[in-house]
């Protein structure tokens, strides 16, 4: 699946317990959960506070534990507000330019809420559809479980393969005994890695061997490698689409609420002339006509 942007939880917790809420305290209606200083604070106002958050993160705090932290967040906000009004920070030029910026960010978000719908859960065949379209992204890709011995010479690198091919001796032993690199201590264990992780020379010769197969010499960088592979995944099936349907409703989702989000914002920019004074910035926007601008670890890992 495709990383996305993400939204913390716990940042989208602290700033929505410091936003105001559409409606606000008793006036908002609704069961009471809580009250500070005899303040009231609603089962309504938590909700509109959760309303403010992104979708993919709304549904982590509407219930149980994370919605009780919450509303312990929101009487913290208060009980900081409470605090400022009585020292007059209400007064300072800060707090007013402060008000004039969440009134543009309220208003902005009840012109999303109002022109950009929710979206409603996707159907099987539309998810089926998503999840054929990603199958090769969600297909587990080959990978190895290799060990390793690192040497400075080709003489030296022949002398332990033969140690561990003709006289049998563990190649973990070998390992432990004559390489140089770090993962000598783990007898060459090197874990299992995919393609990309290790330096050309050596994945090339890695991922040619069979289960158990001891490598010829291979020359790096690094110096002269003898390479065991002790397991191969190769063959391992993607998830099912049971397995990963909540994950692909919740990307459709998104996605389709970021599409609407886009086509607004578009829409907006279009009848708007935008101007970007900053150095390095300084191109025009908008509808009116446009103006061309004037101005890995051990030494097998990459």
């Amino acid at each position: 699946m495709p990383n996305k942007p993400r939204v913390t939880a716990v940042a989208a917790l602290l700033v929505v317990a410091l936003l105001p809420a559409a409606g606000h305290g008793a006036e908002g209606g609704g069961k009471v959960v809580a009250t500070v200083n005899d303040h009231p604070i609603t089962a309504t106002e938590i909700d509109q506070r959760l309303e403010s958050l992104p979708p993919q993160v709304r549904g982590q705090f509407a219930t149980g534990e994370r919605r009780q932290q919450l509303v312990e967040q929101v009487i913290l906000g208060y009980l900081m507000s409470e605090a400022a009004t009585k020292e007059g920070l209400d007064r300072e030029k800060e707090f007013k330019e402060g008000m004039a910026q969440a009134k543009e960010a309220l208003l902005a978000r009840l012109y999303m809420k109002k022109h950009v719908a929710e979206e409603g859960q996707p159907s099987d065949e539309e998810l089926k559809k998503e999840y054929d379209r990603l199958l090769p992204q969600l297909s587990p890709p080959p990978q190895i479980h290799a060990r390793h011995i690192l040497v400075k010479t080709e003489k030296e690198a022949l002398a332990a393969r033969k140690r561990v091919v003709e006289g049998k001796e563990p190649f973990e032993a070998v390992a432990k005994a004559v390489s140089t690199d770090p993962s000598a201590a783990e007898g060459g264990d090197l874990g299992v890695f995919g393609q990309g992780r290790m330096v050309p020379a050596f994945e090339k010769a890695a991922f040619a061997l069979k289960e158990g197969e001891v490598s010829e010499p291979v020359q790096t960088q690094f110096g002269w490698h003898v390479i065991k592979v002790e397991e191969k995944k190769e063959n391992t099936p993607p998830p099912s689409f049971d397995e990963v349907k909540p994950r692909l409703a919740q990307q459709v989702i998104q996605d389709r609420y970021r599409t609407q989000l886009k086509t607004l914002a578009d829409t907006l920019k279009a009848k708007a002339r935008i101007e970007f004074k900053e150095e390095g910035a300084d191109k025009k926007e908008g509808g009116a006509k446009q103006e061309g601008a004037a101005k890995k670890e051990g030494a097998a890992t990459k």
